[in-house]
């Protein structure tokens, strides 16, 4: 909708449509006498119609108006308004020929008015700037701010996208360098978020195709008050990088400025946290550098500097020029920020608050000094890691922006840089042509995968490059011989580069994906890639797709989000899918029983056999049973020998129900070789097993595989690995369960654990009562909470072990021990609903809004199991993730608080290294036994500070569990008086000062 209004006052302004055709009567109102007109070379017509409209007032046309306002140009216009006599400039073009004037204004006193034709807002400004031998010299003065300003939509609805976009980015520098200024008012202020949102609602709409009555207007509206905030405050490092590029490089002054504008904001704000708040709200983006960067991209405005002839070798000289004069800045500008950020620009880098960048050393040649780009929690935090190498032309942040779809929560993704966006320049069987190039690539592969491993084992890391990255990728596992890689590569349109053969790849998965017509890798070069792969021992997977388009495919993808999930837990298993599903599975074709449970004659000569995990009468959604067919019956066993249970314990007689409350350091881990059963120590427990009522917690540490079964008959087990992956063979398969993950086995399925990585410690929670189920989702409705499709269960994997196979049971809360004639985990096929299953905790949607108060952490309950029917359960197990904390008014930290429940909460992963809260650390509140935040948390959680209300995201890198019970649990001995029991958890909680009411 078109827009108009008059302004009276310094300066005039009048907004509308046809507002050209009342030029000359508002000037002649003004009192000017002998106008001069001021045009570029290119653009002289509306300067010449608006001469022709004022009659005897005009006294020419001048049209050698040229960008960044060089000292001979400005000259030369002096001399002209000198020589005409001209009292007024009259301005008809954009910021080239309003600078021009400006300069003229202020060497002579003629008065100024200008009608845009560009989005640049400087018509608005006092700010007056002249190239000189190589530099630029700037400043404000009230003369050379027009005195008339003329904005007609009209002509502007027509202007060239490539002139308009810039222009407009250009205008929006204004008003954020206007934000940046913590000492401008909170009217200019205002008014510059007003005009960001208006550039932003216009630049949208251009991009959607929309050129209407709608866009223009918006699009000059905030490019008018973005000029004239910039007049009321001081500019910050954008406009002085502009400056120094345009004065001393030659770059264009409306592009230079759109090119930079991403960048220079990045720099600054989270520096400035009252203009990130306004930004945000403006843009409709929690990342306004990262939206400009692509909302200009999808415009096709150049956003790498090497456009305008500004290299990589120019920045230590632009770096000193722009430091040579201190200004006003809301982030420190030093020399190696400096060069960082326009090295950025050079590259056409993807600025994000939400990226850093990661030094890397030992890269040679030159793709040296670049940093690599990072997203997502820090290394020592991550589940797993990308390394993610940018093809031809492209920027590390860009590849990671593009893979950043189908990278989950707690992945960190690395990308180096490659110099001028190309690792080699030629064609890739170009062997000779790019040997330094190639060389200095390699080991800038070399030196992201050695920052990466410094702090994640590599089979954590998924290597993925597409194109030219690809290429580079595949030739690098050559490049590896003899020493460590990543467990999975993932190339999406690529070759080795030949000469390079890839050795003793055993165990490496590698994708590769390509199209049968590809015009840049020929197919037979892929397959001759594949081939040798192969050859060296790789577990190959060729895709190629009956295209001739060099693309990124949906296979391509889904190959790429296969590899992270392996990456993430260690798990290349197969699973069924669905919490409480009837499933079926067999590891032979036909094993299974297609109509009946137990027939005559099973298939393969197999045994039928079923455990009934309910009574049989229940209810049938709640009847749980599995059947299973075997090579041998489970009853040919031996007589059961009762064992020692050691720190294993069936009855608590020897616990306390103590009423203190205890922190624990990690549990040790034992010295020599103990297995997953041996190392299970029983931390608390109350109730007993033979009634089936109770509950109790565990903590297991384990060095080697368990070589023998166990049975629990007395519980369900819950199992969280919080150290080292777990590969758990049961009678139904095989799960692998790594940190991050729970796995829950059921009570009488047979079991054993082995330990990949050599060592593994985490937490059992062990349910006499029923047995775990998902809790009823209430009010939180049909999404939240844990997802049913999330649970897998494992498919049928027998083995066929004859020979004596020893088997533990537990059972009334003794061990018991007895030999089997075979292996137990012999079951060819399966079905039914009594299976165990996993789940991976980064898979629940925790729901934490609310209006105001802490909601009762019982929202984050993943599994439970009743108690009675008066609302107390057995057990409920949560999990603390990361998440949004959008509670207003109220006090965040956990509240004091009584709990008719016992609490073990214990830390799975924390970015913290050293403290009391380390991974692997548990707490133990007791039955309704005091407890909540330190005194110095609740000190900082009742202080009154700006920002106290704003949305926190809770950290990924963050996770905790908490078991907690309506039983009284009694804490066994060998904890109450271990040595990893932290004897000063009550010291935070001492000072709190008491409260004096006046």
């Amino acid at each position: 909708m078109s827009r108009s209004f008059d302004r009276p006052g310094p300066p005039r302004v009048v907004f509308g449509d046809g507002a050209e055709a009342r030029v000359p009567a508002l000037l002649a109102e003004l009192g000017a006498e002998r106008v001069l007109g001021v045009a570029t070379a290119h653009h002289r017509a509306g300067t010449d119609r608006l001469a022709e409209a004022l009659g005897a007032r005009s006294v020419g046309v001048w049209a050698q108006a040229a960008p960044q306002v060089p000292r001979t140009t400005s000259d030369a216009l002096v001399a002209a308004v000198k020589e005409a006599g001209a009292d007024w400039l009259l301005v008809h073009g954009g910021g080239s020929a309003i600078g021009a004037a400006k300069a003229a204004a202020l060497a002579t006193g003629a008065r100024i008015a200008a009608v845009p034709t560009t989005y640049s807002g400087s018509e608005m400004t006092d700010i007056w700037g002249i190239s000189d031998g190589g530099r630029k010299t700037t400043g404000r003065d009230p003369a050379v701010r027009p005195s008339l300003v003329v904005y007609d939509p009209a002509l502007l609805s027509h202007l060239r996208p490539a002139v308009r976009d810039a222009s407009l980015l250009n205008a929006l520098a204004h008003s954020v360098d206007a934000l940046f200024d913590a000492d401008a008012s909170t009217d200019v202020h205002d008014r510059a978020e007003e005009s960001v949102a208006a550039i932003v609602r216009a630049l949208r709409g251009f991009a959607r195709g929309e050129t209407d009555a709608t866009s223009v207007p918006d699009a000059l509206y905030g490019a008018h008050l973005a000029g004239a905030v910039l007049a009321d405050a001081k500019m910050a490092l954008h406009h002085k990088l502009a400056h120094v590029l345009g004065g001393s490089f030659g770059t264009p002054h409306a592009g230079t400025h759109a090119a930079l504008l991403p960048y220079t904001l990045a720099f600054n704000l989270l520096s400035s946290p009252k203009a990130l708040k306004r930004l945000r709200r403006a843009t409709g983006s929690r990342d306004p550098a990262a939206t400009l960067f692509d909302l200009a991209t999808e415009l096709r405005v150049p956003l790498t500097l090497t456009t305008f002839g500004f290299g990589r070798g120019d920045i230590d000289e632009a770096v000193g020029q722009a430091l040579q004069k201190r200004y006003a800045n809301p982030r420190d500008v030093t020399a190696g920020n400096l060069a960082g950020l326009l090295s950025d620009a050079v590259h056409g880098r993807r600025p994000s608050i939400r990226s850093r960048r990661l030094p890397l050393s030992g890269v040679t040649g030159p793709h040296s000094g670049l940093d690599a780009t990072r997203t997502g929690p820090s290394l020592r935090a991550a589940r797993a890691v990308v390394l993610a190498v940018h093809g031809r032309g492209s920027a590390a942040d860009a590849f990671a922006h593009r893979l950043a779809a189908d990278v989950p929560r707690g992945v960190s993704l690395v990308a180096p840089q490659a110099d001028s966006g190309t690792w080699y320049p030629k064609g890739f069987r170009q062997v000779d042509a790019n040997a330094t190039h190639l060389a200095s690539a390699l080991s800038a592969l070399d030196a992201t995968f050695a920052a990466i491993t410094e702090h994640v084992p590599p089979e954590k890391v998924v290597l993925i490059g597409f194109s030219q990255g690809a290429c580079l990728a595949l030739t690098w596992l050559a490049h590896r011989a003899g020493r460590s890689m990543p467990a999975s590569v993932v190339a999406w349109t690529g070759a080795a580069i030949p000469g390079h053969v890839p050795a003793h790849l055993d165990g490496v998965r590698v994708y590769l994906g390509t199209a049968s017509a590809d015009p840049w890798v020929p197919i037979q070069e892929a397959r001759d890639t594949a081939a040798r792969l192969e050859t060296a021992g790789a577990d190959l997977d060729l895709y190629v797709a009956p295209s001739s388009t060099h693309a990124i495919r949906p296979n391509d993808r889904a190959a790429f989000r296969r590899a992270l999930e392996i990456a993430m837990t260690g798990d290349d298993l197969t699973y069924q899918t669905g919490y409480g599903n009837a499933l079926s599975t067999e590891a032979l074709p036909g094993a299974l029983p297609r109509k009946q449970n137990g027939p005559r004659s099973v298939p393969y000569g197999l045994y039928a056999e079923q455990i009934n995990g309910t009574g049989f009468t229940v209810h049938r959604a709640q009847n749980h049973r599995v059947w299973m067919y075997r090579l041998r019956p489970q009853i040919a066993e031996q007589e059961w020998t009762r064992l020692g249970s050691g720190r294993f314990a069936g009855r608590f007689d020897e616990g306390t129900v103590s009423p203190n409350l205890l922190r624990f350091a990690p549990q040790p881990y034992p010295d020599g070789e103990v297995d997953w059963l041996a190392g299970l120590q029983t931390f608390a427990g109350a109730g007993d097993p033979t009634a089936r009522a109770g509950f109790a917690v565990h903590i297991y540490t384990a060095t080697t595989d368990m070589e023998r079964a166990f049975t629990n008959l007395d519980g369900d087990f819950l199992v969280v690995p919080q150290e080292g992956a777990l590969r758990i063979q049961t009678e139904l398969g095989w799960l692998h369960a790594a940190p991050g993950e729970i796995v829950v086995l059921p009570r009488g399925i047979r079991f054993r654990v082995l330990v990949p990585r050599g060592r593994a410690r985490g937490f059992v929670g062990e349910l006499f009562n029923g047995h775990y189920q998902l809790p009823e989702r209430g009010p939180v409705g049909a999404n939240g909470l844990a997802d049913e499709r999330h649970f897998k269960a494992p498919v049928a994997a027998f083995e066929q072990v004859d020979g004596p196979y020893p088997v533990v049971s537990k059972g009334g809360g003794d061990l018991w021990e007895s030999v089997l004639p075979g292996s137990p985990f012999d079951v060819v096929a399966w079905h039914g609903t009594y299976a165990p299953f996993k789940y991976d905790l980064m898979d629940f949607n925790a729901y934490w809004g609310a209006n105001w108060d802490h909601p009762d952490p019982s929202i984050l309950t993943v599994l439970t199991s009743p108690h009675d029917h008066h609302g107390r359960n057995a057990v409920d197990f949560a999990v603390f993730k990361g998440r949004w904390d959008t509670t207003e008014h109220s006090f965040r930290p956990p509240f004091l608080h009584r709990n008719s429940a016992v609490e073990f909460n214990a830390v799975i992963k924390t970015p913290a290294a050293t403290g009391p809260y380390v991974a692997g650390a548990s707490t133990y509140t007791p039955y309704l036994a005091p407890h909540g935040v330190s005194k110095r948390g609740y000190e900082r959680g009742i202080a009154e500070r700006e920002g106290a209300d704003d949305p926190v995201r809770l950290s990924d890198d963050e996770l905790w569990i908490q078991f907690e019970s309506t039983y009284p649990l009694r804490v066994m001995p060998w904890f109450t008086d271990a040595p990893h029991r932290d004897r000063s958890y009550l010291d935070q909680f001492q000072g709190f000062v008491p409260a004096k009411p006046e």
